[in-house]
């Protein structure tokens, strides 16, 4: 069983035990604004204070970050067949996930080169350096040539 407890602004995802008074606050999900559970009750997504959604195993592993609010992200959700969660921010905006393999690490946790190597399979979109730019970069499209293995989702 999943609560969100606390004062306004510093909510915590505390998963109740239900043999017994034991409770274990998931702190990797930060300052919670809202939760949700995936429909095979495995899975636990929230909304921070900050914008950033978070979904990861109940059991409180690192979880997955998913950025794009600007703001406090209100509401978190599943799709019933549990490949999709959604998140809808103070932004006014409403955000489509793809869920990620939840047996997989999450991304953040990756070495720098594989994160990198498993970006650049996304898009053909790059950085290069452009002395001429304020950042010392822009932004190139390049030639696409396919997913060596396509992304699920």
């Amino acid at each position: 069983m999943q609560e969100v407890s606390g004062s306004p602004g510093s909510y915590q995802i505390v998963r109740q035990s239900l043999d017994g008074p034991r409770s274990t606050v998931l702190a990797s999900h930060g300052q919670v604004v809202t939760a949700a559970l995936d429909p095979t009750g495995t899975l636990v997504a929230s909304g921070g204070a900050d914008g950033t959604v978070r979904v990861g195993p109940v059991s409180g592993e690192e979880p997955q970050y998913f950025f794009g609010h600007d703001g406090p992200a209100w509401a978190v959700g599943f799709s019933p067949d549990g490949r999709w969660m959604v998140s809808a921010g103070s932004d006014k905006k409403i955000r489509l996930w793809p869920l990620p393999d939840p047996s997989e690490p999450p991304w953040q946790t990756l070495p720098r080169e594989e994160l990198l190597a498993r970006l650049r399979a996304l898009t053909n979109l790059r950085a290069v350096p452009d002395p001429s730019s304020a950042t010392g970069y822009k932004i190139e499209a390049g030639p696409f040539p396919g997913w060596a293995t396509v992304p699920r989702w």
